[in-house]
């Protein structure tokens, strides 16, 4: 069904916004993705899926808020965990900064 109003006024109701949130997490377990819903700030979370994920494969954390990062040297345990910011819209430059959570830990201890 086709949306009929705004992005930004649909997900204003937060009714509206947990029912997308249940919606498309069903849609992602369904085709195969692991999915982790967070009741209140979400930082926390996303931090432990990364260091736990980095355990097992490679993995890089995209994000725009400084509290991850943070959060990713104070949980570091062992593997390749990276963190990328997230390119800001304005910026033409294709080029990517990755930060090896690892040596940082190494560096700062």
């Amino acid at each position: 069904m086709p949306l009929k109003m705004k992005k930004q006024e649909f997900l204003s109701n937060n009714d509206n916004k947990q029912r997308f949130i249940n919606m498309l997490s069903e849609c992602l377990e369904r085709t195969g993705f692991q999915v982790h819903n967070a009741d209140g700030d979400a930082d926390v979370l996303i931090a432990q899926t990364a260091v736990m994920a980095a355990k097992k494969h490679r993995t890089v954390l995209v994000g725009d808020d400084t509290d991850l990062l943070i959060l990713l040297l104070h949980l570091y345990q062992c593997g390749e965990l990276y963190f990328m910011s997230e390119p800001r819209k304005s910026s033409s430059s294709s080029s990517h900064k990755y930060l090896n959570i690892g040596r940082a830990c190494g560096i700062l201890a």
